[in-house]
């Protein structure tokens, strides 16, 4: 990295040799995906676990981030096309209380429906024919549908809420046309 720019900070290997989130830093929306920790990542912001608070999984993270409650969240706060690290910092995540049970089995749902959102990305990407993709396609928007639900029920959100929000959001995401374009989460890397 030094090789191209002078001023580049290239960091220590155990800080990209690690699973972790990335976050995109130039877009309009929130996005985020799982790299895990095969490969250096750079014009990302990365999210590293901090080794002083109880054992969250990242993937609980990344689910809430590629919410559509979180993006209604950023979209309206945040009128910029570059994430800042403030802002990241910023955003109000909800806490899970590990000690408990509900609150082991809320975050332990949301991981497990994030593990099945990146197994069948991964799966869909080395899909050669529509006749599969398809399908896939399908499978992926069942499962950001059911990752929202529990992200929604989480922040106490209401049905009246809900359909605000995702009414707000779909005004935001239409066509020029007027058509609603179709919603495509950065879960991938």
């Amino acid at each position: 990295m030094r090789a191209h720019r002078s001023t580049a900070r290239p960091g220590e290997a155990a800080r990209f040799e690690q699973p972790k989130v990335i976050v995109k830093d130039t877009s309009k929306d929130l996005g985020a995906t799982w790299e895990d920790g095969t490969h250096y990542v750079k014009d990302v912001l990365i999210v590293l676990p901090r080794p002083d608070l109880p054992t969250y999984d990242l993937k609980a993270l990344l689910g809430i981030l590629n919410s559509q409650a979180m993006r209604f969240y950023y979209r309206s706060t945040f009128p910029t096309l570059h994430v800042q690290t403030k802002e990241l910092a910023s955003l109000p995540l909800p806490r899970f209380d590990l000690a408990s049970k509900s609150g082991r089995a809320a975050h332990d749902a949301l991981v497990a429906l994030v593990d099945q959102r990146l197994e069948l990305e991964a799966t869909s990407r080395a899909a050669r024919t529509d006749a599969t993709k398809h399908p896939q396609a399908t499978r992926i928007r069942s499962l950001e549908r059911r990752i929202d639900a529990l992200v929604y029920k989480h922040y106490g959100l209401d049905t009246a809420a809900i359909e605000t929000l995702e009414s707000a959001l779909a005004r935001t995401t239409a066509a020029p046309d007027g058509s609603s374009s179709a919603r495509q989460r950065p879960f991938p890397a």
